[in-house]
């Protein structure tokens, strides 16, 4: 498999680590990685695509994923169209996954997973922190989380200096400060509106999984896999982005080396 040699293959299947594929829409998974059961597609949305997350998760399904993991991506503000676009494109993705699941052929969306209970603690630092492939910490909103791009506030060498012994309370000043600061460092890398939209279509969804889990036994076993799948995944995402910026920047390096 492109990117992996076989003893990373054999160690991620050894400790059973989730393995998310990007552009699930171009192919089936790597005879690789054939009876790898922690296995996802990541399927990105960007301003062009958004309204037609439905027929992409339909082609990734097709192409042999059974877990999938939508994520905003690209730079640039949406606009009113683009924006309506994303709301009618998880409508249609909710859609979709009620009718499997009726069907008895459910697939597993991985986003949903995130929603199963309610948040507590640090808004910033409970679901924003992520390590690229340079050793870094950065911040980056779960729905943006293999984009590329987020706000450095560490590295692992060196830990995150500036929250050391911090101990979250909430309403205080210092929290509440915190929040604006990297609330306002995070707008001007996201969209927020694209965010919200995203946010609030992936809520929908659940909240439509809910409700009719109290009523029919098919979806009420379809929320139990969820909390079942969710709890065998740990540890930090990588952000791939970063890790071929890295490659990129070695190998220019590594030219211009060549080149005295």
């Amino acid at each position: 498999m492109k990117g992996f040699d076989q003893d990373e293959i054999r160690f991620i299947k050894e400790h059973g680590i989730f393995l998310g594929l990007r552009d699930t829409g171009g192919g089936k998974p790597s005879p690789d990685l054939a009876g790898y059961d922690r296995l996802y597609g990541i399927i990105g949305l960007d301003r062009r695509n958004a309204s037609r997350a439905a027929a992409l998760a339909g082609t990734a399904l097709k192409n042999g994923y059974t877990r999938l993991r939508f994520e905003l991506c690209g730079k640039g503000r949406w606009t009113v169209k683009e924006l309506d676009g994303l709301r009618s494109g998880l409508a249609g993705l909710g859609q979709l996954l009620l009718k499997s699941v009726i069907a008895k052929k459910p697939f597993i969306l991985l986003n949903l997973e995130d929603l199963l209970d309610p948040e507590e603690g640090c808004r910033i630092f409970s679901d924003m922190l992520m390590a690229d492939a340079k050793g870094n910490y950065v911040l980056v909103p779960p729905q943006w989380r293999y984009d590329g791009r987020g706000v450095k506030v560490g590295h692992a060498d060196t830990g995150i200096s500036r929250y050391q012994g911090c101990v979250h309370d909430a309403g205080s000043a210092r929290c509440v400060e915190c929040e604006k600061k990297n609330f306002a460092l995070l707008a001007r890398i996201y969209d927020g509106n694209a965010t919200e939209g995203f946010r609030a279509g992936m809520a929908k969804v659940f909240e439509s999984v809910r409700y009719l889990a109290g009523a029919k036994p098919a979806f009420k076993a379809y929320l139990a896999a969820l909390r079942e799948d969710r709890d065998l995944e740990s540890g930090l995402f990588i952000n791939e982005a970063g890790k071929k910026a890295e490659k990129t920047k070695k190998a220019k390096t590594a030219a211009k080396a060549k080149t005295r």
